[in-house]
């Protein structure tokens, strides 16, 4: 017998794959037919505007409309956490970037004023109705998302109740010896811990109520300037 060999051997979702061989080893899989892929232009349901809409040529993966969340929406990010004892309060540092090109003002909002906010746009959306633009007659099939966040916060956080200004995006930044660019505003001493460009650091105190993991709940509203 020979000694066995795992790189030679196939795994099991490759046999799975060829049920009609089911190949042992690495040199008997045959080639398989690659699955059609296309590329999709999304619409927004309530004006029928291209959300995301690709390049005419086969060959590049860009979008020429990219509005998606991730280009606009601040980035949070647990950059420190301190020991996390029921019923004693804790040092939390989040590290907040601006990924846009334009500078922002960032505040925190609670949970409750949070759920304020969306009822009084769902009060809004009430009273104007939603028409589509291509065709009047074909009002558009708009799905209520259920609220996922209800429940699940285990621990206590203190928000600040000042704002934060965000620079923008500058890829040139770590080249430059020059200082951050406020924009005339002033930073709180106790809130802002540290800057980096358009990165900034934000200290937080979490109180949590049991022990094991920890969930905060808050909202965030931000400006572009």
């Amino acid at each position: 017998t020979e000694p066995l060999n795992l790189c030679s051997v196939t795994q099991l979702p490759q046999r799975l794959a060829q049920l009609e061989v089911q190949p042992d080893t690495i040199t008997t899989i045959f080639p398989r037919h690659k699955h059609l892929m296309i590329k999709r232009s999304q619409r927004c349901r309530r004006c029928e505007h291209n959300l995301s809409k690709p390049e005419y040529n086969p060959t590049s993966i860009k979008f020429k409309i990219q509005l998606a969340a991730y280009y606009h929406v601040p980035d949070i990010v647990i950059y420190r956490i301190g020991e996390l004892v029921p019923g004693k309060v804790a040092q939390l540092v989040i590290k907040v970037t601006n990924p846009t090109n334009t500078g922002t003002t960032l505040e925190f909002l609670s949970l409750t004023k949070l759920r304020e906010l969306k009822d009084a746009d769902k009060e809004v959306e009430k009273e104007d109705k939603p028409v589509s633009a291509i065709n009047p007659l074909r009002q558009p099939s708009i799905v209520t998302a259920v609220d996922q966040s209800i429940g699940l916060a285990t621990a206590q956080i203190a928000l600040p109740s000042s704002k934060v200004y965000l620079p923008p995006r500058d890829d040139a930044a770590e080249f430059d010896d020059g200082g951050v660019d406020l924009a005339g505003h002033t930073d709180d001493r106790e809130l802002v811990v540290w800057r980096k460009s358009n990165k900034v650091g934000l200290r937080l105190e979490v109180t949590p109520t049991t022990g094991g993991e920890q969930v905060v709940g808050f909202g965030i509203q931000y400006h572009y300037t």
